[in-house]
C-alpha cells in the first residue's frame, strides 16, 4: 500500500506533539490552537491511511463504508485548512467580536463544504500497488474548497500584514506555499499522495520558526524569559484581561 509518506507524516506529528506538550507552555491562545492544529493534522493523516487501507480492500467491503472512510479523509482534509484559518486569524484579531465574526464565516464555508463532500459521489483507482486514489465530484469540491480556504488565510494574512511580526509572516507563507505545491503536485499526479506529508512538514515549519516553546524559557534556570513575559503580557492587553505581576 502507497502508505510510506503518510507514515512517516505520523510519526514526525507524534515527535512535535510529544515536544510541544513536554515543554512549559504560556498557555497563550495562539498556542493552544498550534498544539489543536497539531492534533487536527494527525487525525487528517490516519485517516488518509485508513482510506487507502479502505481502498485496497473495498471488494470486500460493503460500499458505503469504503466511501464513508474515504469522505471522511476529504472532510478532516478541509478541518486542517479550517483549524490553519482559526490559528492565523488569533494574530491578526486582537477584537474578541471581529475574531468570531470572521472564524464564524471560515466555519461556515467549512461545515457547507462538508456536507457538499458527503452529498457528492466518489469512486476509486487501485490498479497497482502504488496507485491507489480516490476520484470523483467530491474530490474535485474538495480541492475547490481547500483552495478557497488557503487563499482566505493568504488574503488575511497580507490584508493584515502589520498585524504580524515578520518572522510569522515568513512561515506562514513559507506553510502556503508548501500546500500549494503539494496539492498541484497530486492533483496532477493522482497517485502521489504527499498533501498529508506536506502538512505535517509545514507544521514543523510552524513549530521551528514561531511556535517552540523552548524560546520563552530561560536555558539555566527553566523559567519563562523576558520574551515570554512580553508576549504574555501583549496578549492580556490586547484581550483587555485584568492581571498583577510580582517583581
Amino acid at each position: 500500500m502507497n502508505i510510506i509518506a503518510q507514515s512517516c507524516g505520523v510519526v514526525l506529528l507524534l515527535i512535535l506533539i510529544y515536544f510541544y506538550c513536554k515543554n512549559k507552555r504560556l498557555k497563550l491562545y495562539s498556542e493552544n490552537a498550534f498544539l489543536k492544529l497539531l492534533f487536527v493534522s494527525l487525525i487528517t493523516l490516519i485517516m488518509d491511511i485508513s482510506s487507502i487501507v479502505a481502498i485496497v480492500y473495498a471488494d470486500s467491503l460493503p460500499a458505503w463504508v469504503w466511501q464513508t472512510v474515504c469522505k471522511g479523509y476529504l472532510i478532516s482534509l478541509i478541518w486542517t485548512i479550517y483549524t490553519a484559518n482559526k490559528y492565523v486569524c488569533i494574530d491578526l484579531y486582537k477584537v474578541e467580536k471581529i475574531y468570531k465574526r470572521t472564524v464564524t464565516v471560515v466555519r461556515t464555508l467549512f461545515l457547507v463544504g462538508a456536507l457538499v463532500i458527503v452529498i457528492l459521489p466518489i469512486s476509486y483507482q487501485h490498479k497497482e500497488r502504488y496507485q491507489i486514489y480516490t476520484e470523483g465530484a467530491s474530490v474535485l469540491a474538495t480541492y475547490v474548497l481547500a483552495l478557497l480556504l488557503v487563499l482566505a488565510i493568504v488574503y488575511q494574512v497580507y490584508y493584515y500584514n502589520t498585524m504580524l511580526n515578520r518572522h510569522r509572516k515568513h512561515a506562514i507563507t513559507v506553510w502556503v506555499c508548501l500546500w500549494f505545491v503539494a496539492a498541484a503536485i497530486q492533483f496532477f499526479n493522482n497517485q502521489l499522495l504527499i498533501v498529508g506529508f506536506s502538512i505535517a512538514l509545514a507544521n514543523m515549519i510552524m513549530y521551528l520558526v514561531v511556535e517552540n516553546p523552548e524560546a520563552s524559557i530561560d536555558k539555566e534556570t527553566g523559567l519563562f524569559n523576558q520574551d515570554g513575559l512580553r508576549l504574555y503580557m501583549k496578549q492580556m492587553y490586547e484581550r483587555g484581561i485584568s492581571f498583577a505581576m510580582v517583581v
